[in-house]
Parts: structure tokens; C-alpha cells; sequence
């Protein structure tokens, strides 16, 4: 098992993680969505780091 370092890792890094463990070939259709504290729906951006995206 890999760790990600959350203040420093783009969100690719984590597609990446969950398309490995998934086994997916065709990662460009998929993306992560989560909920914010006020459960608002937002979809993980790859290009940004992933603690600025969970603030």
C-alpha cells in the first residue's frame, strides 16, 4: 500500500490510485466526486493539490 501525501499530491495522484486498484484501462471517463462539510457535491480537479480542494 501506497500513502499519498495530501498537502502535496495533485488529485491525479489519487485517480491514479483508485484506477489502479479498480484495474481501469479507460481512466479518461472517470473522475472523483466528494462531499464538502455543507454536503455540496464538488468533482475532484487532477491538476490542483488535494488539501487546497478538501478546505
Amino acid at each position: 500500500t501506497s500513502w499519498l501525501d495530501l498537502d502535496n499530491s495533485p488529485g491525479q495522484e489519487i485517480l491514479d490510485t483508485v484506477f489502479r486498484h479498480l484495474n481501469l484501462l479507460e481512466t479518461a471517463y472517470f473522475g472523483l466526486r466528494y462531499l464538502d462539510a455543507s454536503n455540496q457535491t464538488h468533482w475532484l480537479d487532477p491538476t490542483k493539490k488535494i488539501a487546497k480542494q478538501l478546505k
